[in-house]
This record gives C-alpha cells, structure tokens and sequence, in this order.
C-alpha cells in the first residue's frame, strides 16, 4: 500500500476544512502526518484521518522521519495544502506497478490570476524536462530509492529541490499529467510579489550561501546532512529519542 506522509506545524485549520480529502487519503492509503510540535489543535484533528508521528520542526526532518516510520515500499510525499484526488492515487500505485523509480503531479495553482498560470508553466517544465520535483508538486518514489539516497538533507530550505537533483542523476524521473491542485494561501497572506521574491532569495541562499533564511528552531541542532535513516535513531512509534518537546 502507499504511504503517504505529510508535515504539518499548526494546521488545525485546514484539517477542519478539508476533513473529507483527508477521510479519502486515509481510506486509500496509509496516511502518516508528522508533526514538529504544534501548539494548536494540529494532533487531535490529524488523529482523525491516519497516524500521527511527532518529532522536532523543520520539513526536511519530518519527512524523512515519517519515512522511517511509515511501512511499505512506496512513499508519496505531500504538504498539507497540496491536493490529490482518489484516481491519483491508483494511478500513482499503477506506476508504480510499470517501474517508476519516483516521480510527480502536475501543478495547478487554485487562484485565477495569469501570474499563477507563468509560475506554474515553469515549475512544471522544470520537472519535464529537467527532474526537478518542488513539494508542491507532491514526491512519489520507492522506498529503496529514497533510502539509497539516505533521504533529504537538513536543510533550512529548498529541500527538495536539493534531493531531486541528487535523484535525477541516478533514476529517471515520471511526471504525471494529473493534476495536483495547490492551495494560494501563502500566496494570498503574502502577495504574489512577496511571495516571489522569497522563493527566488531562498535559491540564491541556495546558490550562495548567503544566510537570507536561518533556523528558525536553532534550539534543536543544526541543520545539515546526517545518518538519519540509520536504524535505531528513530523509532516505530514517532518519537524522537533526541526530541524533548522543549
């Protein structure tokens, strides 16, 4: 069966109002949300739907710990805001079935501005033609293949577009046509401007060096790369030896 795995940080919201997408997802699949410690009613809400694991913040390392935790050999990764529907599903695990090593969706950006057209022509070519899977495209792949891989680097930012690329190079990547709809909230709370310009400050970081974006959770560790899918650093029931709740 498919995993689908989802970090969530204070999303009581959008679980209250999408209860009947995440009802779909856990009928369909095994659904794991990863919590880095609402304060909110994050957990209570998600428990409704699927499992809920609970580590430190940050989405680099909540998704490699839903990873860990999650059984089965295919993981499909997804932000809480990004939707699929049920026929994703099945044809993700059909895929699966032909030899998909890791792939993606299609972006459709839920406003009706032209910029969200432009934007999602290019973050979809992006994927056709060059691998490079953003999470708003949701990440599909083989357990062994994320493992070989040892999963996504600790990184304040760009995650996933750092992963995809050590990805490219060694497996090839299916891009589905179907359509996975992304919600404009970040957009609309910020502006579509804004919001641009912190996405292109979060590449030249990335580019860089520059520290645009620093820790925000500086009390739990460093961000970098480490052996965080090394057996009996995480355990089976979602808690994090090196995580206090502090």
């Amino acid at each position: 069966m498919l995993n689908i795995i989802i970090p969530v940080l204070n999303e009581e919201t959008i679980l209250d109002e999408r209860q009947t997408y995440y009802r779909m997802l856990g009928r369909n699949a095994n659904l794991v949300f990863v919590d880095g410690g609402s304060i909110d009613m994050t957990v209570t809400r998600a428990r409704r739907f699927g499992e809920v694991l609970h580590t430190r913040p940050g989405r680099a390392y909540q998704k490699n710990f839903g990873a860990r935790a999650a059984d089965g050999d295919f993981l499909l990764f997804l932000n809480v805001d990004s939707f699929i529907s049920e026929e994703m599903i099945h044809q993700t695990a059909d895929a699966f079935r032909h030899g998909a090593q890791a792939g993606c969706y299609t972006m459709r950006i839920r406003h009706p501005g032209a910029m969200f057209r432009l934007y999602e022509w290019a973050v979809n070519s992006r994927a056709v033609r060059h691998g490079i899977i953003d999470a708003d495209l949701g990440m599909f792949i083989r357990r062994d293949v994320f493992e070989a891989l040892d999963g996504f680097d600790r990184l304040i930012i760009m995650d996933d577009i750092v992963f995809s690329k050590r990805l490219r190079r060694q497996y090839p990547i299916t891009v589905l046509n179907s359509r996975i709809e992304v919600s404009a909230r970040k957009w609309d709370e910020r502006g579509f401007m804004a919001t641009f310009g912190q996405y292109s400050l979060a590449y030249l970081q990335l580019w860089t060096g520059i520290p645009f974006f620093r820790d925000r959770y500086p009390n739990h560790g460093p961000y970098q790369r480490l052996d965080h899918l090394r057996p009996g650093t995480e355990t089976r029931q979602g808690q994090d030896p090196a995580f206090d709740g502090s």
